[in-house]
């Protein structure tokens, strides 16, 4: 092994100073000392480097959990907000005239057809809460695998 690889041929060098007649068993044991070494200090070096980086991707997927727990609240409440609006607008309509009864009845058909349809508060939140993420550039991870 020793002969064959060009870093022990140049850590061997150094140790002989270019002269064969200074080669002995104990040059050989540290030559391997010395490989050993610096192979170790790459292996912490990347050890670090990979706790570093994991560290960060923890960081980053905290950040985007409570991101995204904040835009689960907002949908739930633009939600319940268009239900109330358009129920008092409905009721509303119940009692005028013109314009204001037709808008009700606009608006009390499109609910019947949302309930119909199995729209509910829930799944009205996961669609603005997708659609949010969405313009906020994160992915869609309720779809993924």
């Amino acid at each position: 092994m020793l002969r064959e690889s060009r870093i022990t041929k140049e850590l061997l060098s150094e140790k002989t100073l270019g002269d064969v007649k200074n080669f002995t068993v104990k040059t050989a044991e540290e030559v391997l000392d010395e490989i050993k070494r610096e192979g170790y200090k790459k292996y912490e070096e990347e050890k670090r480097r990979h706790e570093e980086t994991r560290r960060a991707l923890d960081n980053k997927i905290q950040k985007e959990k409570e991101i995204e727990k904040k835009i689960e609240k907002v949908a739930f409440w633009i939600a319940i907000s268009c239900i109330i609006i358009a129920s008092l607008l409905t009721s509303l309509s119940v009692s005028s005239h013109g314009v204001w009864k037709f808008i009700g009845f606009i608006i009390s058909i499109f609910l019947y057809l949302l309930s119909f349809s199995g729209l509910t508060i829930p799944r009205i939140k996961s669609l603005l809460k997708k659609k949010i993420l969405h313009i906020l550039g994160f992915e869609n991870k309720e779809n993924e695998p």
